[in-house]
């Protein structure tokens, strides 16, 4: 069952930030991030390339929601981008 992220256009401010809408949405299916071998494997690979890659709460449970079929691929993806933006616009 995919759900319906919808985005306001940029032109206008949301009221709620990408976090605050995932936080909700996880809540409502019940869902929290479950790590796999793959993000376990991800995570050697990335620390053996020297490199710091950490995922904060809102992009785990994007990638939950992504993977229990909730959201689709494309949504996850624009959603990232915008929890990005909002990141470095607070930094």
């Amino acid at each position: 069952m995919q759900v319906s992220l919808k985005t306001k256009p940029s032109t206008t401010k949301s009221r709620h930030s990408v976090s605050d809408v995932v936080g909700r949405l996880a809540r409502i299916k019940k869902l929290n991030y479950v790590a796999t071998y793959g993000d376990f494997l991800g995570a050697a690979i990335t620390r053996l390339a020297d490199d710091a890659v950490r995922l904060d709460h809102t992009e785990q449970l994007l990638i939950e929601l992504k993977r229990r079929r909730v959201i689709t691929g494309r949504k996850m993806v624009q959603k990232l981008g915008q929890h990005l933006k909002e990141i470095n616009a607070r930094a």
